[in-house]
């Protein structure tokens, strides 16, 4: 089952605990509040990621709605050609009057039927010698989240009731990726319950 800290105490320590090959990732996070230092302000704070055994851990992918975008026509061209030579995705493509074969080597992604589709869908764009694939920015209305949450600051996530307590939406999205319904979540700190009432939710 994964193992998740949010209070680093040294490279070495971690290493010995978890095995320095089961480290997964180090994700940053926005605090609410900033921590007042000396010379510079810190404005989040990091979560080690470590597996029991990274050869066998699970995830599930963690996404975020997209910005809104006052361009919902724009788009970008994705490649419609694989590597390697399949004479049945060989095909001849017929598009604003112009012809269209894989370039040499490949093959095209879709079949006959698909591709034909494509092109009453007007997704495919011409380029200048080869045809693409359009994707638009709305197609699918999520991003997927990376080791940076910029999200979990402001107060996000429910009122803080001490001062040591963990933010629920940090905690909710670490539950989100490494658990499944039904599994067992072990907190061993519990300091303010928080793990343990975001566990019980999902």
């Amino acid at each position: 089952m994964p193992q998740l800290t949010v209070r680093p105490t040294g490279a070495a320590l971690r290493d010995r605990l978890f095995g320095a090959e089961n480290f997964v990732a180090q994700i940053y996070f926005r605090t609410t509040t900033g921590r007042q230092d000396e010379h510079l302000d810190r404005a989040g704070s990091y979560l080690l990621w470590f597996a029991r055994d990274a050869d066998a851990l699970r995830t599930r992918p963690a996404f975020q709605a997209k910005l809104a975008t006052d361009d919902a026509a724009h788009f970008s061209s994705g490649d419609l050609q694989s590597q390697g030579v399949r004479v049945s995705a060989s095909y001849e493509v017929l598009v604003d009057g112009k012809r269209f074969v894989p370039q040499a080597g490949n093959h095209w992604k879709v079949t006959e039927q698909e591709m034909h589709r494509l092109i009453q869908s007007e997704r495919v764009h011409v380029a200048t010698s080869v045809i693409r694939f359009k994707r638009f920015s709305n197609d699918f209305p999520l991003v997927p989240i990376a080791d940076v949450w910029t999200d979990t600051g402001g107060g996000a996530g429910t009122d803080k009731m001490y001062v040591v307590q963990t933010n629920s939406k940090i905690i909710q999205r670490c539950l989100l990726m490494a658990t499944d319904p039904g599994d067992l979540v072990l907190d061993p700190t519990c300091g303010s319950g928080t793990s343990a009432f975001v566990a019980e939710q999902y």
